[in-house]
């Protein structure tokens, strides 16, 4: 189900959405992505989004994962949650260290592009340093 955009647009101005974020690992590798759209468009960043009505959080992160990437994953932790005010919009994400058998990535339309890394850019968002710190992962 799509909320109209208008009606969004209202809904982004007056509360925080609910989300969820994935930290996907293969081979001793996590996943990042190069945004299309706000927030952080241009930034490399994580697989993640909104939670659909009546969805588990468990399902959203393997839903979000398999939508944005064609990966299947498996769930090994949720790591924490992120409070994050971007200038676009407020997000409270639920975010989750997952692994993938596969490192054979399929972007849909919200990313132009991938990385498998074994840290993090120097340049990366603090909101996205947080979340790979508190997975255990090198920043």
């Amino acid at each position: 189900m799509w909320i109209d955009e208008k009606l969004y647009k209202k809904i982004l101005e007056v509360m925080p959405i609910p989300t969820v974020d994935a930290i996907i690992v293969h081979n001793g590798k996590f996943l990042l992505l190069k945004r299309n759209n706000p927030p952080v468009k241009g930034e490399w960043w994580l697989p993640g989004g909104r939670i659909r009505k009546g969805e588990q959080l468990e399902e959203a992160v393997k839903r979000e994962v398999r939508e944005e990437t064609g990966l299947e994953c498996k769930i090994i932790r949720q790591v924490g949650v992120i409070n994050q005010i971007f200038p676009e919009c407020h997000t409270v994400s639920i975010y989750y260290l997952v692994k993938s058998e596969s490192g054979d990535v399929k972007l849909n339309r919200e990313h132009s592009g991938y990385r498998w890394v074994s840290k993090l850019p120097e340049n990366s968002h603090p909101y996205l340093k947080t979340m790979i710190r508190n997975a255990g992962l090198p920043v």
